[in-house]
């Protein structure tokens, strides 16, 4: 790897996923990602103060300014925010810098979340559920599995993978790509979520904010300015080619009313034609990182894909 990317190697990534089964009906609001995130919160503190201190830091700095939650969420699902006893659901929960290093905490912490509940409180208390499977997802590797419920025995976790290995993976392409944003993506300008696509300067603008905030404030270092000048170069030639993405909640009728301010963004498919092989390893960290605010409540989420990895 060249010397442009020696910092990659610095930051370290680790991915968990956790599947349940409701032990009661549990009710979600509108957003599910804001109750996992409350439920995330609620365990991190069971298991120990100081994780729960690193998975919620406080304002710091003369600033007041909080430090971004080192992780973000994916939460399986926008839709319906009610289930039933014995439905299954999931969600995805990647941990950065100085948090990869803790993935016992984390997996205390989903066996606290099922015992805490999940959900709006019904008679004093929220729904439980049971913890069937957990996995952990390596870049550049496939899934492990570190829990079932049938044997309630954790498996050794692996250790936490590096950016380089995301890097590693990621082939320059000159062919079109199509982003999905899976989950509402906060991409601002002047201080109003973008209604419709962004242009791929913006597009890259926002992911390597987002990567260099994570770099500063959870790893520890400065990413290099040659690398977001490598990254950028040639993107002003790159073409928003079409643009089925829509702002979220308005797509929904039935959430009319429903979500508070603020829980909004994009959602839906845009494509880009051009020369995109310069940005393709900012795009691939993307997919681990995602883009805009609001990402450890789950928004932002977003997957790149290319003609060959369609067919």
């Amino acid at each position: 790897m060249s010397d442009l990317h020696a910092w990659s190697h610095q930051l370290k990534l680790l991915r968990f996923e956790f599947h349940y089964r409701a032990e009661a009906p549990i009710a979600f609001s509108p957003w599910r990602g804001a109750v996992l995130h409350g439920a995330i919160g609620r365990a991190g503190q069971r298991v120990s103060a100081a994780w729960g201190r690193l998975l919620y830091p406080s304002r710091t700095g003369l600033t007041n300014r909080a430090v971004p939650n080192p992780f973000t969420l994916t939460p399986g699902l926008i839709g319906s925010n009610r289930l039933e006893t014995g439905e299954i659901f999931s969600f995805s929960i990647t941990l950065f810098g100085e948090s990869a290093r803790y993935g016992e905490a984390m997996c205390a912490t989903a066996l606290a979340a099922a015992e805490n509940g999940f959900g709006e409180r019904r008679d004093g208390a929220r729904s439980r559920a049971s913890l069937l499977s957990a996995s952990c997802l390596l870049p550049g590797g496939g899934a492990h599995s570190i829990y079932e419920s049938g044997d309630r025995l954790w498996r050794r976790l692996p250790a936490p993978g590096v950016a380089a290995d995301v890097l590693a993976t990621a082939h320059a392409t000159v062919q079109p790509i199509t982003v999905n944003f899976l989950t509402p993506a906060q991409i601002v300008v002047a201080d109003r979520v973008v209604p419709r696509a962004p242009d791929f300067s913006l597009l890259l603008q926002r992911i390597h904010g987002r990567i260099a905030q994570i770099a500063t404030e959870l790893a520890g270092f400065q990413l290099p300015q040659t690398q977001r000048v490598a990254w950028m170069q040639g993107a002003t030639q790159v073409a928003l080619s079409a643009d089925r993405t829509a702002l979220w909640p308005n797509v929904d009728p039935a959430l009319s009313g429903k979500v508070q301010p603020g829980y909004g963004g994009l959602v839906g498919e845009a494509d880009y034609y051009g020369d995109v092989g310069n940005a393709r390893p900012l795009l691939a960290l993307a997919e681990w990182t995602g883009i805009g605010k609001k990402t450890s409540y789950g928004f932002g989420n977003l997957r790149i894909h290319t003609p060959e990895n369609l067919l």
